[in-house]
């Protein structure tokens, strides 16, 4: 048997969070967006650089990558907002 590819433990570790918390069913898709912080040590450059990236699951089509884009930014709005309305609270 060869070994999994990271894509392929990737999804291996989302089917298993999701069965973990409950979830019903199977994963089939995802994106996982990831932030990379490192520092640097080369004049010029800004000591500690950030970036930002994602990744797909195996089967994810362009237009299931956008809808649960959509969708995680729908629930963030919302919890922000939801933040806000604690803070007029005080």
């Amino acid at each position: 048997m060869s070994e999994q590819t990271p894509a392929e433990k990737l999804a291996d570790a989302v089917a298993e969070f999701s069965k973990e918390i409950g979830d019903e069913g199977f994963v089939s898709s995802f994106v996982v967006g990831y932030q990379l912080t490192k520092i640097e040590d080369q004049p010029g450059y800004s000591p500690l650089t950030t970036s930002a990236s994602y990744t797909t699951g195996p089967g994810t089509t362009l237009e299931g990558a956008i809808g649960l884009l959509r969708v995680t930014q729908l629930r963030f709005e919302s919890i922000f907002i939801d933040s806000l309305g604690d803070e007029d609270d005080d």
